[in-house]
């Protein structure tokens, strides 16, 4: 299973750092007054202070430019501040980790299990995101332990091959394999199997909105499909990439270097497993879409949403207005941990009664 090793320097940084944000965001003068240069109107949206405050912050360090890194430097380096705004993990989950056989090699699983969760439980498959080239188990073990105890669900996140090293389509490949593997052996792995769904974030939501299209006709499909602002068109040609794409963490400038590593010369990016918005999605699963306002991806998941309702897919979509890309991995910055323990709740829900909306 792939982790980022970060160095002894960076693991002495990452504590202190978390505590300085902790101290920023606990001192009420401190968070406004650096939140007053980020809290304009931006198309009726404003962003939520404590997340102003953070961008702020990176307005005076940049950690968040990848341009001009190696793809392992660039891992290390969002690894590192994963790991300071999404703080230490909960507890009340019990985790371990198992490998099967994919398409080119094998392929390992955390699996998160909350306590008290009767069995067979509703499952999840997470595909985490990261741009297809980023992130991994690891970086999202926090996230995925609070989703779990807020879904009352187990959780089965999956370590996919990474681009450059495995450019489109290894992941796409691995994705699906995954969610097969979890399906087929849901009650070994004391899983409902009518009840098992796949989710991501991303570069992750983009592969799940994949596996949700290609896996509707095998003997267990998906039960839900949750795309967390999906990346669902590699032209990236809707307007929010202009508007809102140079100061919210998420780059276009990023958003480059990452297709640029993943769907290199040579593949048409308009292919549906690369663009799900150039698919037709009528037989996904159910599919429930949580956006931000503040997010250069925003608007592909927008479209996406209004493509799967016109196919006749159930479609539960949400803007969360004050929000940027990536909160899911914010447990530090209050509105973001709020908001991803809604969600998982609302999940949990989804998965458990068929409802959407």
């Amino acid at each position: 299973m792939h982790v980022e090793r970060l160095s002894m320097l960076a693991r002495a940084r990452i504590p202190l750092s978390r505590r300085a944000l902790r101290a920023v965001l606990s001192t009420t003068a401190l968070g406004d007054w650096l939140a007053r240069s980020r809290r304009d109107e931006v198309q009726g949206r404003t962003l939520a202070p404590d997340l102003a405050a953070v961008l702020r912050l990176d307005d005076l360090t940049h950690a968040s430019q990848l341009r001009g890194h190696s793809p392992a430097r660039a891992r290390l380096r969002l690894a590192e501040q994963i790991a300071i705004v999404d703080g230490p993990p909960p507890a009340g989950v019990a985790t371990r980790d198992l490998t099967f056989v994919g398409p080119a090699s094998d392929l390992a699983l955390r699996v998160y299990e909350p306590d008290g969760v009767p069995e067979p439980a509703p499952a999840i498959v997470y595909i985490h995101g990261g741009g297809f080239v980023t992130c991994s188990v690891a970086t999202h073990d926090g996230f995925c332990r609070r989703l779990a105890l807020g879904a009352r669900a187990k959780v089965f996140s999956l370590d996919y091959r990474l681009a450059p090293e495995h450019p489109y389509p290894a992941a796409v490949d691995d994705a699906l394999a995954g969610f097969r593997w979890v399906a087929e052996h849901a009650e070994r792995l004391g899983a409902d199997p009518r009840r098992v769904g796949v989710a991501g974030d991303s570069a992750g939501g983009n592969l799940s909105a994949v596996v949700s299209r290609l896996a509707h006709g095998d003997p267990t499909p998906p039960a839900l499909a949750v795309l967390f602002y999906p990346a669902t068109d590699a032209t990236c040609s809707l307007p929010s990439h202009q508007s809102l794409g140079d100061r919210y963490f998420l780059t276009r400038d990023n958003i480059a270097w990452y297709y640029d590593h993943y769907a290199p010369p040579g593949v048409n990016r308009r292919k549906p497993d690369v663009s799900p918005l150039y698919a037709d999605p009528s037989g996904a699963c159910r599919t429930m879409i949580y956006v931000c306002g503040f997010d250069p991806l925003r608007d592909e998941g927008v479209a996406y949403a209004e493509k799967l309702r016109a196919a006749g897919v159930p479609v539960e979509l949400e803007e969360l207005p004050g929000q940027i890309h990536g909160f899911l991995l914010m447990s530090e910055v209050p509105s973001s941990r709020a908001a991803t323990t809604r969600i998982a709740a609302r999940i949990g829900e989804a998965l458990r009664t068929d409802r959407l909306g």
